[in-house]
């Protein structure tokens, strides 16, 4: 996040967007948190399923 601020700051990269760009940006990062946290929630449960038959 720090740097993302620093960027911000510089004016380069997504802050040249505009507002839209790093609307989009933020969406596509939470999307993609969100789906690593389901992932992580499936394995785990597949996990804690094969140990328990076993």
């Amino acid at each position: 996040m720090l740097e993302f601020s620093i960027q911000y700051r510089s004016r380069s990269g997504w802050a040249r967007c505009g507002s839209s760009g790093m609307f989009l940006f933020l969406v596509m990062v939470t999307e993609a948190i969100w789906l690593l946290l389901q992932c992580d929630q499936l394995w785990h449960g597949w996990l804690v399923a094969k140990n328990f038959d076993d």
